[in-house]
């Protein structure tokens, strides 16, 4: 099966979703979350390569020069066997198993696909707007971009500190494959939540009209990690102070500047044309995460 290179998850992981949704149709799960899980899925197969994919042998470079920021200093160490702040990361994660096969479930399984196409279309409730590669290529180059710097500070700390997932070492249920990456990959800080925060950010610049609406999206987010079982608390935490770091940074580079204001030229075109979103999908991504799951 073919497999495109750069894509945060693959064709062949997209049709993961699309088969759980419909495995899960079959305990009657609510029809309006499932056809919002199947749409998400069914954009990934489409828009995901062509806005994850550069030309053959291309490399998208950073906006930042390597090394530019010590996340493990920044977020420090995480907690320790025992300590309160591990207990609460523990009982989070106890208690959230008992989301499965709800809403908010659904919501943080479609949240696993970190493609920008489709983590950018999660936000399309909270713009009021649904944004696509098509439409906006300054953004998602801009995203590609910041991608890489995003990803060497979140790894960097996560190599350093090398904690493992809450989902290692049971079978308690998560939201993704249980495959390497999920059952040995480390925790901390989250790297989902690292981009999702990140994009946040992002999207309050370009619409600062729609600040609050696409910040509660981008909590819950980060959020989803927890609810679905690939991250603790305080990894989520992690990633959101990455993020915010990072993002801060890049407003130094006079390129990553050009760029958003070339994006946000793009988005304030796409949100004078967009045509009203499906108000039930939308609903449903608002109820899901209007609070904290835990």
């Amino acid at each position: 099966m073919l497999r495109w290179p750069v894509m945060g998850h693959s064709v062949i992981q997209a049709s993961w979703f699309l088969v759980i949704a419909v495995q899960r149709s079959a305990s009657g799960l609510n029809m309006i979350v499932r056809t919002f899980v199947i749409a998400l899925a069914a954009t990934s197969f489409v828009t995901a390569a062509m806005a994850e994919a550069p030309a053959t042998g291309a490399r998208v470079e950073g906006y930042l020069d390597k090394g530019a920021v010590n996340a493990a200093r920044i977020i420090a160490a995480p907690p320790v066997d025992d300590d309160p702040y591990d207990v609460a990361d523990w009982a989070a994660y106890r208690s959230t198993r008992t989301l499965v096969v709800t809403p908010r479930y659904e919501l943080a399984t479609t949240d696993v696909d970190e493609a920008w196409p489709v983590v950018v279309d999660g936000f399309s409730c909270a713009l009021g707007a649904r944004v696509t590669p098509e439409a906006a290529p300054h953004l998602f180059s801009l995203l590609a971009r910041a991608k890489v710097d995003l990803g060497a500070a979140s790894n960097g700390a996560k190599d350093i500190y090398k904690r493992h997932r809450p989902s290692f070492g049971n079978v308690l249920p998560v939201c993704e494959p249980r495959n390497g990456k999920s059952e040995a990959g480390w925790g901390y800080p989250s790297g989902h939540t690292t981009r999702g925060w990140a994009v946040g950010l992002f999207l309050t610049e370009l619409a600062p009209d729609r600040a609050t609406e696409v910040m509660s999206r981008a909590r819950a987010y980060g959020d989803s990690r927890v609810v679905c079982g690939s991250h603790f608390p305080s990894d989520v935490e992690g990633g959101r102070m990455v993020a915010s770091t990072v993002v801060a940074m890049l407003h130094a580079n006079q390129q990553f500047v050009a760029d958003l204001a070339a994006a946000r030229v793009e988005l304030a075109a796409i949100r004078k044309a967009a045509a009203p979103l499906d108000a039930a999908q939308c609903k449903v991504v608002d109820e899901a995460s209007a609070r904290r799951p835990w």
